[in-house]
């Protein structure tokens, strides 16, 4: 059991990771995840239950950080707790908890490892310096475009030469 966590209502931009014990081949699902928390409020369609054989050559540290945007200074504590991890690892993102508080009771199979703050995007500050960005407002000269009339004047030609043609073959 790792004890009471207490998330505040209206969290954002957190990920939690817990590992699951004892699931060598056999698969965890977000239901049971969702039921060994304790939170019965959580939206399990949120939850992420990690094979970490599947993250070869990336490890559960590289996708927190480079899949799902942890800041790397508060993962690189736990850099070592997390690669040495195995089976399999449940990942409860602020989304889960829909903006409420909510007390999760974490227990057998889960232990939980730590929770990591996502990195905020910086939104670029200034004007745009590109070319493309320079220039004028001003409208495309009128007289490049065809005139309006032209579209139904030829359909209006093609079924006077069809009705034409129809009347023709009729009389004879």
């Amino acid at each position: 059991m790792s004890g009471r966590v207490d998330v505040p209502a209206g969290e954002t931009g957190v990920i939690r990771v817990f590992a699951v014990d004892g699931t060598a081949g056999t698969p965890f699902s977000a239901q049971e995840a969702e039921a060994a928390l304790g939170g019965d409020t959580l939206d399990k369609s949120r939850l992420e239950v990690v094979n970490l054989e599947d993250l070869m050559g990336v490890g559960l540290t590289g996708y927190l950080i480079e899949g799902l945007g942890a800041d790397p200074d508060e993962v690189a504590p736990d850099r070592q707790k997390l690669d040495n991890l195995s089976g399999q690892a449940v990942i409860v993102p602020s989304s889960a908890f829909e903006g409420r508080a909510v007390t999760l009771e974490p227990r057998a199979p889960l232990t939980e490892i730590g929770a990591y703050r996502e990195i905020e995007a910086t939104p670029a500050t200034g004007p745009i310096e590109s070319e493309s960005a320079s220039g004028s407002m001003a409208r495309p000269d009128r007289g490049s475009r065809a005139p309006r009339l032209a579209t139904p004047l030829a359909a209006l030609i093609l079924v006077l030469v069809a009705l034409g043609v129809l009347i023709w073959l009729l009389a004879s």
